[in-house]
C-alpha cells in the first residue's frame, strides 16, 4: 500500500523580475495589517519586529512600483493602516494561486494512490 499517506508539498511565492516578492507569510502580514488597522500590531502577532514589517512591506512597494498600504495619520482615535485596492488585488490574487495549488494537490494524491497502491 505505497499510495497510502503520499502527499504532495509545495511552496508558493511570487517573483518579479526574478526576484521574490511575497509568500505565505507575507499575505498573512498583509491581513492582519488590514485586519488590525496597524502595521505594529500585525507584526506583534505574526512574532516579527515592527521594524522587518515595515521593511519588509516597503520591499514589496519597491520590487512592485506600487503602493500595497496607506496610513491615515491621526484624528480622533489615532490613526490607521489599511490596504490599498492594489495591495488587495495582490492579497486575493496569491490566495486564488494557493487555492489553486491544493486543488492540482489533492487531485494528484488522489491519483497517486490509484497508481502506487497494490
Amino acid at each position: 500500500m505505497m499510495g497510502k499517506g503520499v502527499k504532495v508539498s509545495f511552496k508558493v511565492w511570487l517573483e518579479y523580475e526574478g526576484r521574490p516578492i511575497i509568500g505565505v507569510g507575507g499575505v498573512k502580514l498583509l491581513k492582519l495589517v488590514d485586519n488590525t488597522g496597524s502595521i505594529s500590531k500585525a507584526a506583534e502577532e505574526m512574532g516579527v519586529s515592527y521594524k522587518f514589517a515595515w521593511s519588509y512591506i516597503k520591499s514589496i512597494e519597491e520590487s512592485l512600483g506600487v503602493r500595497i498600504v496607506k496610513t491615515y495619520r491621526g484624528g480622533k482615535g489615532g490613526g490607521f493602516t489599511k490596504l490599498t485596492e492594489r495591495g488587495k488585488k495582490l492579497v486575493n490574487f496569491y490566495d486564488e494561486l494557493l487555492n489553486n495549488f491544493h486543488q492540482i494537490a489533492k487531485i494528484f494524491e488522489d491519483k497517486s494512490g490509484k497508481i502506487l497502491d497494490k
